[in-house]
């Protein structure tokens, strides 16, 4: 159903997932699905409630509420090994003024938890 869109692809995968662990747990409907997304990904907000309203048509996921967390990138500090936000034009640790290192953090996406019924 998916073509070219950046989100379209992975909110596809997310609504099968979650159907499928649905469909494992016996369910008859899902209230609501929690989603844990990286800013690194570039995903757009209003992008993945646009195509999961439009995948989840007609599927247990229709009348699901989506929430979305968004995670904001980390580096690691080579030198203290601190984990730290980017400060605005800035790389530097703000403890020991090494330049990070990025890290996974910022890049996830996955579904965290599911409600059911």
């Amino acid at each position: 159903r998916c073509t070219a869109v950046h989100e379209c692809s992975v909110v596809e995968q997310m609504v099968k997932i979650a159907s499928k662990k649905a469909a494992e747990a016996e369910a008859s409907g899902v209230t609501s699905i929690n989603v844990v997304i990286g800013e690194l990904t570039g995903y757009m907000e209003d992008s993945i409630r646009f195509y999961f309203r439009l995948l989840a048509k007609d599927t247990i996921l229709e009348n699901a509420q989506l929430n979305i967390s968004f995670v904001k990138p980390k580096l690691r500090c080579p030198s203290c090994d601190k984990l730290f936000e980017r400060a605005r034009f800035s790389f530097d640790c703000p403890d020991c003024g090494t330049a990070g290192e990025m890290t996974k953090t910022g890049s996830e996406f996955y579904i965290d938890t599911m409600e059911v019924s």
